[in-house]
């Protein structure tokens, strides 16, 4: 969690039969146990907490990557138990416009 390459290894990963999106989706939204899904809940929050290493800036940061994947996935929630997910989507979304503010 604190390598950027090891996050970039981890969503462009060598093997084809990994699918990074269903994996975080699986442990996300898909599990049917809670403690699971707010395990990975605060990791995914972590992770996406790290400053984004500004030396490299054509790596993927790990906030850009998951709040794309719960917002092309956000209709799923209906389907699932969606507590952690919509609570990290609402974080990230958060964290994200702090981000652009400072910017500005």
């Amino acid at each position: 969690m604190h390598s950027g390459e090891l996050f970039d290894e981890f969503v462009k990963p060598i093997d084809a039969d990994i699918d990074t999106d269903q994996f975080v989706l699986s442990g996300l939204l898909y599990c049917p146990y809670e403690t699971v899904r707010e395990e990975f809940r605060q990791c995914l929050a972590a992770l996406c907490r790290m400053a984004p290493d500004q030396k490299q800036p054509d790596k993927t940061k790990p906030l850009d990557f998951i709040l794309k994947l719960l917002s092309v996935n956000f209709s799923l929630i209906s389907e699932y138990p969606c507590k952690q997910y919509f609570e990290l989507f609402c974080e990230l979304l958060d964290k994200h416009f702090l981000e652009v503010a400072s910017k500005r």
